[in-house]
């Protein structure tokens, strides 16, 4: 993205600002730019100078690529806020619990709330349609009747669009009217939808026994997409992870997995192994690197470290340690890609920017809040969401 375009976006954002100061305590760390994150409900814009509230009553949101767009759900509608416009459009009356982009920027994709569990697609303009109707059931634990359970969603997850018409994801699939109590509702089926067909044209691929595959993240640049191999997802005990950085397909016999790209890859949700959360790696905008988390179990306990990896060379390089606590969702990097800032939850209670130098290796806080009384912070929904200049 051109510095121009950045600046033209983050002036019309603060636009849109509720008030001129929002929660937090104001940042200490020197850092250029505006940091665009949603915490305990509220889009926050976070610079050097402020803390700044632009939305509230937030669910999840999901900055454009160029930074001229915010896609976000509320409790009961999806709206799409253009800055330079000055507009919101509505695209969907419904609650939502992922949202994502297309590279160029010109479509969306939504993951509905509970209530109906769909996948859809949309445009610019606002337009919306339905690509995929997820399952739910009832399953009830030992001693338990099905009506005293709330509704369980079967996943829908790895949302990721290799180009503008063509998007990949995974989902739960059964041929049986609703699956046993001892069957859990994550993925076992990938699909590839090419959106540019009428009507939509599928194909699909069913996992191996006992593994769920997330389409985590696309470096058009290098060719390469980033796939993540979960064996016995549904437990604790039992999960492995693997990450492989296959050439980008069109079709399922065009995937090839390879090597693992890199080993011992932690999730975003926690420092250590953890199958809640996606594995915690992606590419960098510019480099084409990889940035992720790994660990290393030692004598004296798990040990993780950040990590700068480069595919096309093998070189990789380990940064500063991390902090004890885990760290939140995916991390955005500075416009010419110097800094990566990570969000980093305290056990619930609070939520801080770390701001990571990777060229001197260095962590530094940028913003921390506290969670309100009562309250703990909901680490599924808050995430950074981009950083303009």
């Amino acid at each position: 993205m051109k510095t121009g375009r950045l600046r033209l976006c983050l002036t019309a954002l603060l636009a849109f600002v509720l008030a001129s100061a929002g929660p937090g305590c104001k940042p200490k760390a020197k850092f250029d730019g505006t940091i665009l994150l949603l915490s305990q409900t509220a889009v926050l814009a976070v610079s050097q100078e402020s803390v700044e509230t632009v939305l509230s009553g937030v669910q999840a949101a999901a900055l454009s690529p160029d930074g001229r767009r915010l896609l976000f759900a509320l409790a009961d509608q999806i709206v799409l806020r253009d800055f330079e416009a000055g507009s919101d459009k509505t695209v969907l009356a419904s609650s939502a619990r992922s949202l994502g982009w297309a590279p160029d920027g010109s479509k969306f994709f939504i993951v509905s709330g509970c209530d109906s569990n769909r996948l859809l697609v949309g445009d610019l303009a606002g337009k919306t349609a339905e690509v995929f109707r997820g399952r739910k059931a009832k399953l009830p634990e030992a001693g338990e009747t099905a009506e005293a359970v709330e509704a369980t969603c079967s996943e829908i997850g790895g949302c990721l669009f290799l180009d503008t018409n063509l998007l990949l994801f995974s989902a739960f699939e059964s041929a049986r009217t609703l699956p046993s109590p001892e069957e859990r509702l994550v993925a076992n089926r990938g699909y590839i939808v090419r959106l540019d067909a009428d009507p939509l044209e599928f194909s699909s691929v069913d996992f191996p026994p006992g593994e769920r595959w997330s389409f985590q993240d696309l470096s058009s640049e290098a060719g390469l997409v980033l796939v993540s191999v979960d064996k016995n997802p549904g437990s604790a005990e039992a999960f492995r992870s693997s990450v492989y950085a296959p050439k980008a397909f069109r079709e399922w016999g065009e995937l090839a997995f390879g090597a693992e790209v890199v080993p011992n890859v932690a999730r975003w949700l926690s420092w250590s192994w953890d199958y809640d959360g996606e594995a915690a790696l992606v590419f960098t905008p510019l480099s084409r690197r990889l940035f992720g988390l790994v660990y290393e179990v030692t004598e004296a306990g798990t040990k993780g470290d950040f990590l700068l990896y480069d595919p096309a060379s093998g070189d990789g390089s380990l940064g500063p340690p991390i902090e004890p606590g885990r760290l939140v969702n995916r991390p955005v990097f500075s416009p010419d890609e110097r800094f990566a800032a990570v969000l980093h939850d305290d056990g619930g209670e609070t939520e801080k920017i770390v701001i990571l130098d990777l060229a001197a290796k260095k962590a530094t806080t940028a913003w921390k809040v506290e969670a309100a009384p009562d309250v703990r912070m909901d680490v599924r929904r808050d995430r950074l969401l981009g950083w303009l200049d």
